[in-house]
């Protein structure tokens, strides 16, 4: 923020828009940055836009509500009488909900949800991977060299793990009894590392890491004859109540996360995996877990947490210390967040609310904060680059895509962008006066207002393209503090170059 002040006048500049910080004491924090109150505004190279309500995906689905699951699974092969594989190219889209499971295939003749049949789970929150078997007959038939199958594999720790074929579009579940004399292990959540599958969540082994034999998914017995080739397990107890909670794939290792710790795993097959531990927190949602380059971003119990390959710690707690004080603990398990781009999104129930209604987004490039209000959202997906959500609409479930910038047929929802209080370091003098200019390239309706510990004042003017406004607002005050406000509109607007203000000052 700049100043240039003489004996009656001064003027204070923001000369580029940064998203938010709720940092110090509220007080003469530069104009650039939006304080407690704002939302749905984007920052992306220092102008200020709106932010677009989530698009459609697709039609609604079936009657849901609370927490549900949106997945997907890349179909590349297809049969040509019964032995050639040729190319496909359809992404199959699966929702579960309630006690179902559902479908959606966009090269239908009338693409709609339509529930999988046989299917019956209890719990729709699911953790999932996608991955091709090479043993799976042609269309059920036998043949003499078997094709290789696109399949998704999604687990939980009530229902156990099911496998999608893309094949025939059809459900299975799949049953891991290493041991036969033990019950079935149903796992709680899942990650791809080279040629195996991790796994952890077991309810009444919470230390134990599992991994599958070496290319193939369904099997998860021991090889005796080669053990480097088969399924193990590893037991890591951390003797203080934690339990994995989280596997993620970062970079030549898996991440095995708890509340209270991480554990990088080394090596490459079963007779070098080491765990080694490393230090400063964990996290409290899996959802939540989301990898940006060499760094891993999380949901902990002080706020956001970061992992850099060395340690974990505090992400940015002071920026968004009140936003974050506002999650309602004892919906907290229902947050998720994962990175698309260069921005992380994190869906949080804010004050009394029971599902996620808020949507905290960090963008790494602008190294800011920003909030979008009023969202349902259960559950994330990025696939090919696209942001997909999963939420509730008139008591069905939809899915939608999270844009930003300008989006053919997007609506845009409004926006606030507060400034802290200015006193300019002298509480002695009256400021009274305001004259605010704005410039948009786009044009745009906006309200502009100044409030002051006196009174606040606004007013609503329309900015011509490329041409600056001049605003003025008559308000008297020790302190004052800038507000912009715009509708809910249709059209994409941009407010470039910051503001500017000029005052008048009486000296006591």
């Amino acid at each position: 923020m700049a100043v240039s002040e003489s004996a009656y006048e001064t003027q204070v500049k923001c000369t580029t828009f940064a998203g938010l910080y709720e940092g110090g004491d509220g007080y003469n924090v530069d104009l650039k940055y939006a304080v407690k109150g704002s939302k749905n505004f984007d920052v992306r190279g220092g102008t200020l836009t709106p932010m677009a309500a989530p698009v459609p995906f697709t039609p609604a689905g079936q009657a849901a509500s609370g927490t549900m699951t949106l997945m997907c699974v890349n179909r590349r092969y297809q049969w040509d009488a019964q032995q050639y594989v040729t190319v496909a190219d359809i992404n199959y889209f699966l929702v579960a909900a309630g006690t179902k499971l559902y479908l959606y295939d966009p090269s239908a003749v009338s693409p709609a949800w339509t529930e999988i049949s046989g299917v019956t789970i209890t719990n729709p929150n699911f953790d999932f991977i996608t991955y091709e078997v090479n043993f799976r007959d042609v269309g059920g038939t036998p043949t003499a060299t078997p094709a290789p199958v696109d399949v998704l594999l999604f687990t939980n720790p009530d229902d156990g793990m099911f496998v999608f074929y893309t094949d025939d579009q059809t459900v299975q579940p799949v049953t891991i009894q290493p041991d036969p004399n033990q019950d079935p292990l149903k796992f709680g959540f899942l990650c791809r590392h080279y040629e195996r599958i991790w796994a952890s969540g077991v309810k009444d082994r919470p230390d134990t890491l599992f991994y599958s034999a070496i290319n193939d998914p369904l099997d998860w017995s021991a090889n005796t004859d080669a053990p480097e080739d088969g399924a193990g397990d590893i037991d890591q107890p951390s003797w203080d109540g934690d339990r994995f909670v989280a596997l993620r794939t970062y970079g030549s290792y898996v991440l095995a996360i708890k509340k209270q710790k991480v554990w990088r795993i080394l090596g490459t097959n079963p007779g070098e995996y080491t765990l080694k531990e490393q230090f400063g927190g964990g996290t409290i949602v899996e959802n939540t877990v989301a990898i940006h380059d060499n760094m891993v971003i999380m949901l902990g119990y002080e706020g956001l947490m970061y992992y850099n390959g060395a340690n974990v710690a505090a992400f940015q707690h002071q920026t968004i210390q009140d936003l974050l004080k506002r999650v309602n603990k004892a919906n907290v398990g229902k947050a998720t967040g994962c990175v698309c781009g260069d921005i992380y999104y994190l869906a949080v129930p804010l004050d009394n609310s029971t599902v996620n209604n808020c949507l905290i987004e960090y963008d790494f490039q602008e190294r800011a904060f920003s909030i979008r209000e009023n969202v349902s959202v259960t559950n994330f997906l990025v696939w090919d680059g696209v942001l997909y959500s999963v939420g509730v609409e008139n008591s069905n479930f939809r899915v939608y895509k999270i844009t930003h910038g300008d989006v053919t047929g997007a609506s845009y929802l409004p926006i606030q962008y507060v400034s802290a209080w200015q006193d300019l370091g002298r509480r002695d003098v009256t400021k009274s006066a305001f004259d605010i200019y704005l410039i948009s390239p786009t044009g745009m309706e906006i309200t502009v207002g100044v409030e002051t510990n006196k009174k606040k004042k606004t007013k609503t003017v329309t900015l011509p393209a490329g041409k600056p406004k001049r605003v003025h607002l008559n308000t008297v005050g020790r302190y004052f503090r800038f507000i912009l406000e715009t509708a809910a509109t249709n059209a994409w607007w941009n407010l470039a170059g910051g503001y500017s203000a000029k005052l008048e000052l009486d000296w006591d």
